[in-house]
């Protein structure tokens, strides 16, 4: 029998189809989404709450700002702003970059 898993990565919350009532185990990134399962009524020896699951690349020293922005070619002295979004959905991301953008050039920033 191959076994049936379900693995939920968001953090905060968690839709409750997402507990499939056949999966063998589910595993899960946070307490909040733990608490979910439990409130739902998922069956404790089926939860398995073990964080996000992060490559070992990401555990390993990383170089400075500094020598990361040397490396990808980007000026060390500009200010950079990281504009992401999730699978709530944030927005029209062009919109936000575009507002931050003025913002920033308003108060001589960039």
């Amino acid at each position: 029998e191959i076994p049936f898993v379900t693995v939920i990565t968001d953090l905060g919350r968690a839709h409750p189809t997402w507990f499939d009532k056949e999966a063998d185990k589910i595993f899960l990134a946070s307490e909040a989404v733990f608490q979910l399962a439990c409130k739902i009524g998922v069956q404790l020896p089926r939860i398995h709450n073990y964080g996000l699951p992060i490559r070992p690349q990401f555990w390993s020293k990383q170089p400075t700002k500094y020598d990361f922005r040397k490396r990808i070619n980007v000026d060390v002295d500009l200010p950079a702003v990281l504009v992401i979004g999730g699978g709530d959905g944030v927005g029209k991301l062009e919109e936000i970059a575009m507002k931050i953008y003025e913002k920033l050039s308003a108060e001589n920033k960039m």
